[in-house]
């Protein structure tokens, strides 16, 4: 008998962890100042508007429009059912995931809850027991659009990462066969909208706060400082164009064995041609204008000129005609 009671006893303790267990399983902990809440889970989903409210923001449906909207201070976030593409402050953001219909509304990943909704708030996840503690600060910065170009040379490779914003960037060789571009104050999202193919710039990568460039086998990074072409791990200054170096014959380019380059310019020299440029447009334009008005004023003085006696044909003065 007393044999039976412990196998008894264990049974249903062994139960009451497996039911505590699935408990946890199905709701997780937020905290947020001095206030916390339990919000339903479903596998890695987690529902979105609990979470909202309870860092204060407003967060409703608009059955019109189809969409979700969080409105918090100056922060505004449109998000749908269904679709990896949101508004966030603005601008369109890929979200690389779409939120799914739940019981209270609508339900995604940890990640999307903090990487697209918390973070563009200004709030960022603090793992502890039994769920999250919501912190001010967010970890992940703003969006920023990067749209790749590349052209293959000769002996050199020319990247172009299109930006949509400012927002400074570093560049570094991470491994062997790639290098790291960097955003430590955005979220960097790829624009694949157009067509990407290159010999040597085999894939690019979007990883939390960076983009990680694939090489094909015997190419690196090169960086040109004035008449000083030397390999460095960072740039000297902040990326703000991209120029390429070409010649008519490729005998004229550089004998480089890397064939990625990233070039500098600390003097700006491209934006001083351009204002060169607009200086001479704006000199001419001028020109042109008053050589119009007097044009106009020549046409208005032959209109108004006495018209004289017509000459005689060249027979009547042979003849001594008038």
């Amino acid at each position: 008998m007393k044999r039976i009671l412990t196998l008894l006893f264990i049974v249903m303790a062994a139960a009451v962890n497996w039911i505590t267990a699935q408990d946890l399983d199905r709701s997780v902990e937020f905290h947020f100042g001095d206030r916390a809440i339990v919000v339903p889970r479903f596998g890695p989903k987690v529902e979105l508007l609990p979470v909202l409210e309870l860092v204060g923001a407003d967060a409703r449906f608009s059955l019109s429009a189809g969409t979700y909207g969080v409105v918090l201070g100056e922060h505004v976030i449109q998000f749908s059912v269904g679709h990896k593409v949101m508004l966030v402050n603005g601008n369109l953001q890929d979200a690389q995931e779409a939120p799914v219909a739940s019981p209270g509304g609508v339900a995604a990943s940890f990640s999307f809850l903090e990487r697209s909704l918390l973070s563009p708030l200004g709030f960022r996840l603090e793992p502890i027991p039994l769920g999250y503690r919501i912190e001010q600060g967010a970890r992940f910065a703003d969006p920023v659009s990067v749209r790749p170009a590349v052209a293959d040379f000769g002996v050199t490779t020319t990247l172009v990462l299109t930006l949509s914003r400012s927002t400074p960037a570093e560049v570094a060789d991470a491994e062997t066969g790639k290098i790291s571009v960097r955003f430590d104050e955005a979220t960097p999202q790829l624009d694949g909208s157009t067509p990407f193919r290159s010999r040597r710039v085999l894939s690019l990568t979007s990883r939390e706060q960076a983009i990680e460039i694939s090489l094909a086998p015997g190419v690196g990074l090169l960086q040109d400082s004035g008449a000083e072409v030397r390999a460095s791990d960072v740039l000297n200054h902040e990326p703000v164009y991209f120029i390429a170096l070409c010649a008519a014959e490729e005998r004229y380019l550089p004998a480089v064995v890397n064939g990625l380059s990233l070039f500098d310019d600390a003097g700006e020299s491209v934006y001083r041609h351009y204002h060169h440029e607009i200086r001479k447009n704006m000199a001419a334009g001028e020109i042109l204008a008053a050589r119009d008005h007097e044009l106009a004023q020549l046409r208005a003085a032959m209109k108004t000129a006495p018209s004289g006696q017509p000459r005689p044909s060249w027979w009547r003065r042979l003849l001594g005609g008038r």
